[in-house]
């Protein structure tokens, strides 16, 4: 069944809220002193900086989500079954006993795998005493063909596309500002409205070109005004909070773009395949986070010994990155917070995109830039900027824009 207006509200909200978290605690993890903390030497002081980690964290979180699912459909098929359990009168003839027994002898003989959608009639029962929107969390739609067996696979394109996408971001993140990365990537929504119009046949309007235009000058001032006003920043400030050069600042933003470009991959991908396919949203986030746990988890030895042994201190050294996870409390503390964000995130988002669109999915993610702006000035991390003010105004109403088209399936 379709979600209520303000189901697909309290989906919106969701996202943003549990989207700001995630960026911010992100953020906060790379400001985290890991080595020669109290050297006099500002400058020779180590922040936590360990992209694959982040990213194999983040996939962790997502696979909670297929626990919880399998969890809830066992909960609910044991109950379904408990409810239609009556006992056979002692005086009932061989015909009853011999249909009773063929009735639960058939419940027995199928055969499920660990990725095969539970059977979603066994949990009708308990939806009904519960609101009908809960079916958008654990239900699929009835329209399309269910997605089991080698079908599951098809879910490792958008896990690939997250996994680069992913990786890439938390670069980007170690070199720029929160505020800045968030900016940036609002420069999905551009990919995200050129790709539907080339794979999903959807069609934007002029308006929506436009407002496309304007995000892409929004995007283009706040780079220039993360360069610029890196020159007017102090050194001891500089080496104080784990801020970079002005090259590195620049790296930071070409990784963030190149970056959106496989967001944009990503979320197509997404509604690609629920076009097609029926998946509840808490399964296929599950699903994700199982390929991307697996797909990084085996990876990481890898970039080990290909290139970490032989960079220590690098980006890649990941050997390192693991003793710095498991020696520092914040760390774990805010892996253990991100985890839980990023699943609830990607369930909200996948939500979305199955309710409404993916092209709002991205314009709905690209609004908690304020949020965190706001949240990075009040913490202390950033200074009230005029370059991103300007920025602001040319991509709010670039945003209301293409929101209208959100609003109006909502």
């Amino acid at each position: 069944m379709a979600a209520s207006s303000q189901f697909k509200l309290f989906l919106a909200f969701g996202m943003l809220l549990t989207g700001c978290l995630n960026t911010l605690l992100t953020k906060y993890q790379d400001r985290i002193c890991v080595e020669n903390c109290t050297d006099p030497d500002l400058s020779k002081r180590k922040h936590f900086e360990q992209p694959i980690w982040q990213t194999l964290n983040m996939f962790i979180g997502e696979l909670v989500c297929l626990g919880v699912y399998y969890l809830f459909m066992a909960y609910s098929s044991s109950k379904y079954n408990k409810s239609q359990y009556s006992p056979i009168p002692t005086d009932a003839s061989a015909e009853v006993r011999t249909s009773t027994d063929s009735r639960y002898s058939n419940l027995n003989t199928s055969e499920t795998s660990l990725f095969d959608e539970p059977r979603e009639q066994d949990a009708l029962d308990v939806l009904e005493a519960v609101p009908n929107e809960l079916e958008v969390l654990f239900m699929t739609g009835a329209n399309a063909k269910e997605l089991s067996g080698w079908d599951n696979f098809l879910m490792w394109l958008p896990t690939l596309c997250d996994i680069i996408a992913s990786t890439l971001l938390n670069v980007g993140l170690i070199y720029t500002t929160a505020s800045v990365y968030q900016m940036l990537r609002g420069v999905v929504v551009i990919f995200a409205g050129f790709f539907s119009v080339q794979f999903l046949g959807h069609v934007l309007s002029r308006a929506q070109w436009i407002s496309l235009g304007m995000i892409m000058a929004g995007a283009m001032i706040v780079g220039s005004s993360s360069i610029i006003y890196h020159d007017s920043t102090d050194l001891l400030t500089i080496a104080m909070d784990g801020s970079k050069s002005k090259s590195e600042n620049i790296f930071g933003i070409i990784i963030i773009l190149i970056a959106q470009v496989f967001s944009a991959m990503h979320i197509i991908s997404e509604e690609k395949i629920l076009q097609h396919y029926k998946v509840a949203p808490l399964r296929g986030v599950g699903l994700e986070g199982a390929f991307g746990t697996f797909t990084v988890g085996m990876l990481i030895p890898i970039i080990h010994w290909t290139y970490g042994s032989k960079n220590p201190g690098s980006l890649l050294d990941v050997h390192s990155g693991f003793y710095q996870i498991i020696n520092s409390n914040a760390i774990l503390m805010s892996c253990f917070y991100i985890m839980i964000c990023i699943s609830l995130f990607n369930w909200f988002g996948l939500s979305i995109t199955k309710a409404i669109s993916a092209t709002s999915r991205s314009t709905i993610d690209s609004c908690r830039t304020l949020f965190i702006w706001t949240a990075s000035i009040l913490m202390g991390w950033e200074k009230l900027n005029l370059f991103q003010v300007s920025q602001s105004s040319f991509m709010a109403p670039s945003y209301s824009t293409k929101s209208s088209k959100a609003h109006s399936s909502i």
